[in-house]
């Protein structure tokens, strides 16, 4: 079964009512569906395995998960959602970033960029210190019922927050 962007001019209630029932069909009769989308939520939540192309290349293939969890390269990484590259350096087991050192896995050295997606980043009571814990600036904030997207500064560098049933933060708010 092709499907080419079938749900694109779909209300978001009837699309995700239809992602539903695309999936069970699929399922129920034994198809394979090749579905082509833009939409990152319907290509993650719907997918066996996927495929991110750009410029008509394969850029990765494999699981949504791994896809994720593991992009081969940065346009994969932002595709699939908003994530956060941090420039550093390895040394000794340590990645040295601008508002912090943090211990790393493997034996490698050097000036490297970590990736982190913003719902792996927490908030944590103002009195905690420890390796990877810093001091940030709450700059903006986007409320969305079930989670807060918040930009944080910490010095010249600004890093992307998702906080899930959040607190009552404002901007200006001094957070670790």
């Amino acid at each position: 079964l092709l499907l080419d962007e079938p749900l694109s001019n779909l209300d978001a209630r009837l699309r995700d009512a239809m992602r539903e029932e695309i999936s069970a069909i699929c399922s129920q009769r034994g198809f394979t569906a090749l579905y082509v989308t833009h939409d990152r939520q319907e290509a993650l939540s719907m997918a066996d395995r996927m495929a991110v192309m750009k410029d008509g290349v394969i850029r990765q293939l494999g699981t949504p998960r791994e896809l994720y969890e593991h992009p081969a390269d940065r346009f994969t990484a932002e595709f699939l959602g908003d994530i956060n590259f941090i420039p550093g350096e390895v040394k000794d087991g340590v990645f040295s970033t601008g508002f912090g050192k943090f211990p790393v896995a493997g034996d490698f050295s050097g000036n490297h960029t970590a990736a982190i997606r913003p719902e792996r980043i927490g908030f944590v009571p103002a009195n905690a210190s420890g390796d990877g814990i810093f001091e940030a600036e709450l700059v903006s904030g986007s409320y969305m019922g079930d989670c807060c997207n918040w930009m944080c500064r910490v010095g010249d560098f600004c890093l992307n927050v998702r906080e899930f049933a959040p607190e009552d933060r404002k901007i200006g708010d001094k957070v670790k």
